[in-house]
């Protein structure tokens, strides 16, 4: 078997397949060392991570990522690209220096790639910040979005933003600019049945941050039923004692939470039979009072008729 393999592998490999060969290795190896030794234009980007002394802030947001384009050979690219793409900033260093971009690039590209680079531009053109002393408050969370029940449910309670207000961090400037701190905008419709999400915040800044990056919303629902409940019509205070209603109560209809349909009670209701000006033969009957609670709808009938009782 491996007398086989070994007289195929001789018949394949041939002094002029061999020779042939290692042309086309030598080749590939100039070409590649050619194009790698030329000198080209790339445009990177790099990320910029700050380290701050404790209990300071920034005046400004600075500047967090910068985008470069220079000239390189490709053996100086091919060590950037190797690189982190991030590059550290001692804040302290740089606060109230405007410095330029291309500079500050250069001295941190050239560690990793020797002094064959052209920084041709960035953008931003410089790094310019102030560093202050950091406070903090704290402020109330506004919620930024849609909640929409389904037509058929009600909120059992007001919904619950936990927390309800976060601790901010920044300078006394900021601070006093910002009274409240908002949630990302979301949408939330056709609500029929108890909730619990995470509703992002909206994003902080390196000049003003925040405790928390979320807060839980939370909302309880009741689905809405119908009932009829025959309530007593009571006569205006100027016609006690001089007529009496007929009928003398009335069918009222409301929309109303399953949770307080056993809780309703005829007391909360005050219906009253008062003059209809558009109508002397009788009287209009008016709701007055109904539970918070509930929906009104209607009530039957819109309108008594009377007898006076001592002409």
């Amino acid at each position: 078997m491996l007398d086989k393999i070994s007289q195929s592998l001789n018949r394949f490999f041939t002094p002029n397949r061999i020779s042939l060969s290692v042309c086309l290795v030598v080749a590939i190896a100039g070409w590649f060392l050619t194009k790698m030794s030329k000198v080209y234009t790339h445009q990177l980007t790099y990320t910029l991570k700050y380290a701050l002394p404790t209990n300071a802030t920034f005046d400004q947001n600075p500047p967090v990522r910068l985008d470069v384009d220079l000239r390189a050979s490709g053996w100086s690219l091919l060590s950037l690209i190797r690189e982190n793409d991030s590059i550290e900033v001692i804040a302290s260093e740089l606060s109230g220096k405007p410095t330029s971009a291309k500079i500050f690039l250069s001295e941190k590209l050239g560690q990793w790639a020797g002094d064959e680079l052209n920084l041709i531009t960035t953008d931003p053109e410089q790094i310019q910040f102030t560093l202050v002393e950091k406070e903090s408050k704290k402020v109330p969370v506004i919620l930024n979005g849609d909640l929409v029940l389904d037509p058929q449910f009600e909120w059992r309670e007001p919904v619950k933003i936990e927390p309800d207000s976060i601790t901010i961090f920044g300078s006394s400037q900021h601070l006093a600019e910002t009274t409240s701190w908002s949630t990302r905008s979301f949408s939330k419709t056709n609500i029929s049945k108890d909730f619990t999400e995470r509703i992002a915040l909206e994003k902080s800044s390196l000049a003003l941050e925040t405790d928390s990056s979320h807060i839980w919303l939370t909302g309880s629902v009741d689905q809405i039923t119908e009932k009829e409940i025959y309530v007593p019509i009571q006569v205006a205070d100027s016609l006690k004692g001089n007529i009496s209603i007929f009928p003398d109560q009335a069918l009222v209809k409301v929309n109303l939470g399953l949770r307080h349909y056993d809780q309703i009670e005829v007391s909360e209701f005050l219906l009253i039979a008062e003059p209809d000006p558009s109508d002397p033969g009788s009287l209009r009957v008016v709701v007055k009072e109904y539970p918070d609670f509930v929906t009104y709808l209607a009530h039957t009938p819109e309108s008594v008729d009377y007898l006076r009782s001592n002409p």
